[in-house]
This record gives C-alpha cells, structure tokens and sequence, in this order.
C-alpha cells in the first residue's frame, strides 16, 4: 500500500513525502510501480506514539482494565507501544512472575513491556538476574523510602544498565492535594510542593557519584524541575515527564468529585506554567499518560474519599495538541515527546525510517471535536476531560505493518 501527499515526520522535521508499507515495512523507492493508495492530503504522520506510564492492572485488578480494552484505548489515543507499570496482582518482582505477565501481555497486537518491581517488601529485588528479561524498574505508586535501598537499587541499575522509574513521594508527609481553594473550603488535607521535592533532591544526590539512568515520573514541583534542570547541566543521566493532567488542569480547577484526585495532584496555577515551559525548554522530554483505571464505586463519594487515578490513553494527543495552540508548543515537541523521547526510554527507536517494521500514527492535527464518554474505550471512566473542546484528533494507527482504522471513526 502506497501512502500520498501526507506531512511526514523524518529525519527530526516535517515535511512532505510519500512512502508505501510492502511486507509490512516502510519504503520510500519504487512507489511508482504501486497502484493501490491512500491519500493523506492534510494529515500529519507521527512515528507511533509511545506511553512509558500506563496502568494495564492485568493481573489481579481486571475489574478496573483488561488487556482487550487497553488495546482499544491504546488504538484510539495512537499508542502502538506501551511500559506497564507494576503494581498489579502478583507483583512482578521476580523473573517468574515478570515473564508470565509479559505472556499476557504478548498476546495483544499492542507492543507492551511490562516494568519490574524495585522492591519487595521494601528490599530490592534481584534486578541483576531480572534485568535479563527487563531494563525497566519501577515501584509506581509508591516511592521507595528507604535511602539504604534506593541507593542499593541504583547501584545495579547502573551496573546492569538498566533505568529506574521512579514515583517521588516524601510518605511523611500527609495530605490528599496541594494547598488550594477546594482544600479549604472542605477541610482537605494538604501539603506543599516538597511532598515531591523532597524525594526528587534525595535520589539526585544518591545518584551523584554512580550516574545510573533514572527517569522521573509525573513531575508536579516546581523546585523538582529546578533540581531537574541542575542535575541534566550536570550530565547527569536524569529524564523526566510530564501528564497531560498537568499540562491542562491545576487546583484551582478542581471540584469535589473522584475524577479530579490523582497522586502527584494537581499543582497550582503559577507551578502549571513553570510546567509547559519546562516542556518546551527540553528539561521534560517526555509526555506520558499514567492512564489509571478505577471502578466508578472507587471513584465516588467526592474528591476526599476517592482514590488516586484517572484514565488518558484516548485524550493524550488531542489535550496536548489543544493546549499547544495556546502556549506555542510545536509539533515536533509533541512528536518526540510523546514518540521518539518515550522510546528511548522503551529502548525502542520509534523513528520513521526505511526497512523498518511501520509502527506509524496519523493525525488529524486540526480536527475540532468534543471527547465524550462514548469515545472513552477503557473499561473504566474516570476522567475529568469528558464533555472538553479538543483540536486533534489521531485520525488511524499503523501497528506493525497492519494499517487500522479506529473503530467507529470512519
């Protein structure tokens, strides 16, 4: 199949070019002698976009998710390549457990690897003999707060070459949202920004001397980007990403309801700025979902009681894209953070080249719509973005070789 007069990300910039997909992989010669074609006119063609931070909860939690409506979701947000993360049900903190989850996960047409557990039962775990089968550690959801074995953990992720992802969260200190108006006016509990901070200049300094590779999950804290930005000067071996959630929405946003809470919370306004700038300026090089599925019970009974979480495979790209028009964030940012940085990290290159197997992403970045919940593919809803104006929208996918038009969309 031959594919026309579409916008093409190549070679780190966006231009014009045809190309064809013959046995599955991308050709850019002899696309005179194809006659079966599709026309991109006005369509943007991004290498597949990747999700390093996504919450399949298969095992133990298929209430919340399973894998068939993970791949909708994927399918319908562009992602042709997810990390799962590894608080599911048994954990996958030894290499038993790690390869039959990953079984699972094979299955699906979606490529997804499943992350290891740091620690078990707050001990590191064998990482040099499950670093044979993942380079990817994390303890999602949990930070891990014993100094001792954070600095254990580093050690073999650089001896391994390995990459720990890490949820930064200082335990001691309680709270359910920063300080805003809705804490307040109901009596919530809260905290400041060092509740992230904290653990962010912790593991810095841990990793000063070893320089393992660490990538930070969903920044929140201004000083964590200042921290951040300091250690990359440094040449230290840091990343970090930043959610859709917290690009588009801060506390003085939230009402009392479940789809607001999600862990880091909202940041406040001026913090929400530093952000997206830290976005633009490359300290953030990546954008990942952290698509959290929760049972509607799970999610009700008001801001307070609910639990953390909300789903973001299927708005990822259209929030991103929405909110570029305003804060002048090019599209090549959004491609590399949400394709080519996240891939990296996968150690995947997503990037669109000839003889490669085509894991593509196409766009149509000026489509205005509005997401509903029948557009929500995930088995859970729990999402704030439902009934929100969009621009861009991912128009079909091409996973492995095989071109799929999104289900309803045509």
């Amino acid at each position: 199949m031959k594919y026309i007069n579409g916008v093409i990300y190549y070679k780190d910039e966006l231009i014009k070019k045809d190309f064809a997909i013959i046995n599955k992989r991308i050709v850019f010669e002899g696309l005179e002698e194809i006659n079966e074609e599709v026309n991109l006119e006005g369509k943007i063609v991004s290498p597949g976009f990747v999700d390093v931070h996504v919450h399949t909860r298969v095992p133990g939690f298929e209430y919340k998710e399973d894998l068939e409506h993970i791949e909708k979701a994927m399918l319908y947000g562009g992602f042709t390549h997810a990390v799962a993360q590894s608080n599911t049900n048994p954990k996958p903190d030894n290499v038993k457990t790690l390869k039959e989850i990953q079984g699972m996960l094979d299955e699906k047409r979606v490529n997804i690897i499943q992350a290891g557990r740091i620690t078990k039962e707050d001990k590191v775990v064998d990482i040099e003999e499950m670093s044979k089968h993942t380079r990817l550690f994390t303890d999602d959801g949990y930070p891990v707060q014993d100094e001792k074995e954070m600095f254990k953990a580093i050690q073999l992720a650089k001896a391994t070459e390995s990459t720990l992802i890490l949820h930064e969260e200082d335990a001691s200190i309680k709270g359910k949202m920063y300080h805003c108006s809705l804490s307040e006016q109901e009596n919530i509990p809260a905290f400041n920004e060092e509740y992230e901070s904290n653990m962010v200049k912790r593991d810095i300094e841990l990793n000063k001397e070893t320089n393992a590779n660490i990538h930070i999950q969903h920044i929140s804290s201004k000083d964590s980007i200042k921290l951040i930005k300091e250690a990359q000067s440094q040449g230290m071996n840091i990343t970090a990403e930043l959610t859709p959630h917290h690009m588009a929405l801060d506390n003085e946003m939230i009402i009392n309801d479940g789809k607001f809470k999600m862990n880091p919370p909202l940041s406040n306004p001026e913090t929400r700025q530093i952000l997206i700038k830290a976005l633009k300026d490359e300290v953030i090089t990546i954008i990942a979902t952290d698509h959290a599925p929760h049972s509607e019970e799970e999610k009700s009974g008001g801001f307070e009681k609910a639990v953390n979480g909300i789903i973001g495979l299927e708005t990822s790209f259209a929030v991103v894209n929405t909110l570029a028009r305003k804060y002048e964030i090019t599209l090549e940012t959004i491609i590399k953070a949400m394709s080519i940085n996240p891939g990296k990290l996968m150690g995947i290159n997503t990037k669109l080249e000839a003889g490669k197997v085509a894991n593509l992403t196409i766009l149509d970045v000026d489509k205005k719509w509005t997401f509903k919940e029948e557009n929500i593919k995930s088995k859970s809803k729990n999402t704030p973005f439902i009934n929100m104006e969009l621009i861009g929208k991912v128009d079909s996918v091409i996973l492995n070789g095989e071109h799929i038009v999104l289900e309803g969309e045509k």
